[in-house]
């Protein structure tokens, strides 16, 4: 699977998207592995993107001089960005920068071109781990090809980092460099054009002087590999299987617990700039500002190889060049100031950037240990920024109006904006926990007005808590936060409706059950009424009383419905004045009542 989009337009302009990819805001601090493609037009830049990592960048058409006549397919700078599997089965970040051409039907190419070509290469060697540098097999040990002066450009940009390094840890500018030959002869050894294309290489490099330092070796930054890609036409399955074995080789290097890397795997650790996916973006706009000067390694005259290298390394001489190739030079004409503003510059970006690491670690601490959202984050973070932003323009004022000065100024913004998003994800992180607690607690009763009150409520706090945590002018969003937290309340919405329907159901049966078996009980009651009540011939009821004469006893005899009672009792003689000398005056003989009742 591969997405692609725009670094750099046609016209030069460097986007201002953030994140160049949606999937990159799931990324966080994790460090991009980038590849870049570099040649000249038409030398099949698009085409070996496309084998290599399985992508679709539009390809040039037709024949050659066809190719070299029309406008170009690729313009600007594109990346693709591919998530195919790599060794070990975990998902690769992989960034691949194919870098095309200006928006231009001008041929042959112009002093701008030119100038598009060597800031492009130069922002290759800024940002990627490994360059894969075209080179047409018939201009192998030419140093006047457009390959090696693209190959100068990267050498410029290395040197002026290298100078500018101050003591850093210098493997981060360490560059993987693969010489891909294209249309190479299937008989002649890739070795020798490989011996040839390195001594090329070293003769470019030569001699270079940084600062203080002095002469710097190539090896201790660049490793150099090459790879001879036959004929794309006519020797078109040789090409595969070395397209094929040149993929292989592309693999991350995992470290001692990768499995399925191979040996001689080309993006290596120590290739990697450790630029984290999540500030990508913002280290990219502020890369192409400061590779403006590299339009004069193409553009600009010069009577050697090495000098060119070093007049565009603004930070070792005293020449730099301007936006359009042009030479400037310090006010002095000499490069002193030059030199002493990125001296100052360093030093007081180094100074600042400490302290407000330390800064934002401290919030940072606050953030974790008290488990909850920092009050005001957003107004603590400009306040972080534009005192850092202070202090470094207060300490390099004398020299506010060098290139120097701006490039670290920008720099260091970005530096600081990139920790500060850290602090600013933590942070809706709380919010989003925060606000979830808040909606479950509201929806307790499950009542399903106040489960739709309790959404908007829930996600209004953290819209407000999210709103009040970005920093001014930083470019930071909260959606996919925000998504993902309507996502889980709508998921636990959903769970408490069933569970709601279910006891519903539940209780719905239940109540079916039990009038079940009042109707059967009624029914089974009316069926004895019916059959002890009448309903059957043949059934018959008795009553009988009777009293002995001048004593207060009372017997009774009954029978109803099939049973038989007998029942003695004592009563007081209330009623003597009825008696004669034969009991009660209005029973029969003997003070014997009767009734008698017959179901026909």
């Amino acid at each position: 699977m591969e997405s692609q989009a725009v670094i750099v337009d046609g016209e030069g302009a460097v986007t201002t998207a953030a994140p160049f990819f949606e999937s990159d805001k799931s990324l966080g601090d994790t460090p991009a592995v980038v590849v870049a493609v570099l040649g000249v037009r038409s030398s099949g830049k698009s085409t070996l993107v496309n084998a290599l990592f399985d992508a679709s960048v539009p390809v040039a058409t037709g024949s050659v001089l066809a190719q070299r006549r029309a406008p170009p397919a690729t313009t600007g700078v594109l990346a693709v960005k591919n998530e195919s599997p790599v060794a070990g089965g975990a998902p690769s970040p992989l960034l691949v920068l194919d870098v095309g051409e200006l928006e231009s039907e001008s041929r042959p190419p112009t002093r701008a071109d030119r100038a598009f070509h060597a800031r492009s290469a130069a922002f290759a060697a800024g940002i990627a781990d490994v360059i894969l540098l075209n080179v047409w097999a018939a201009n192998v040990g030419r140093l006047d090809s457009v390959a090696m002066k693209l190959l100068e450009a990267v050498f410029a940009e290395v040197a002026k980092s290298v100078a500018e390094a101050s003591g850093e840890d210098s493997r981060r500018l360490r560059t993987g460099i693969v010489f891909v030959i294209r249309d190479a002869e299937v008989d002649v050894p890739a070795s020798v054009l490989g011996n040839a294309l390195v001594s090329d290489a070293a003769e470019v490099w030569g001699g270079m002087e940084v600062g203080d330092a002095g002469a710097i070796e190539l090896e201790d930054y660049f490793d150099f590999e090459v790879v001879a890609l036959p004929h794309y036409t006519h020797a078109r399955a040789e090409w595969d299987a070395a397209v094929g074995d040149l993929g292989a080789r592309l693999c991350l290097d995992g470290g001692a617990d990768s499995k399925g890397v191979p040996e001689d795997t080309l993006l290596q650790k120590a290739y990697n700039k450790g630029i984290a996916i999540s500030g990508l973006p913002s280290y990219s706009r502020s890369l192409w500002e400061a590779t403006k000067y590299a339009a004069g390694v193409v553009v600009g005259a010069t009577s050697s190889v090495g000098a060119s290298v070093t007049r565009a390394t603004s930070s070792v001489g005293a020449t730099a060049v301007d936006e359009d190739g042009e030479e400037a030079e310090d006010g002095d004409g000499t490069g002193t100031g030059e030199m002493a503003a990125v001296y100052h510059c360093d030093s007081a970006f180094s100074e600042v950037l400490a302290s407000a690491s330390r800064d934002l670690s401290a919030v940072a601490r606050t953030q974790t240990e008290e488990e909850s959202p920092v009050e005001g984050l957003g107004n603590t973070l400009d306040d972080m920024m534009n005192q850092a932003l202070e202090v470094y323009d207060e300490t390099t004022g004398d020299y506010a109006e060098t290139a120097v000065h701006a490039r670290k100024r920008r720099e260091l913004e970005a530096i600081i904006d990139t920790m500060g998003h850290s602090v600013f994800v933590k942070q809706l992180t709380l919010l989003r926990e925060g606000a979830f607690d808040q909606f479950k607690t509201a929806t307790g009763t499950g009542d399903g007005a106040s489960t739709e009150v309790a959404y908007f409520a829930a996600d209004a706090s953290f819209v407000e808590g999210a709103e009040a945590a970005k920093r001014t002018g930083g470019g930071w969003s909260y959606e996919a936060m925000r998504a993902d937290l309507q996502s889980l309340m709508q998921e636990l919405s959903a769970q408490r409706k069933k569970i709601t329907s279910t006891k519903i159901a539940a209780a719905a049966a239940q109540s079916h059950a039990m009038q079940y078996l009042q109707m059967q009980l009624s029914q089974l009651q009316a069926m004895q009424q019916q059959q002890y009540s009448g309903g059957s011939g043949g059934q018959w009821n008795v009553g009988a009383a009777y009293r002995p004469p001048d004593t207060n006893i009372n017997l009774s005899l009954g029978h109803q419905q099939g049973r038989t009672n007998v029942q003695v009792s004592m009563v007081p003689d209330e009623a003597a004045s009825y008696l004669g000398p034969n009991g009660f005056t209005s029973v029969g003989p003997g003070n014997l009542g009767m009734s008698f009742n017959v179901n026909l």
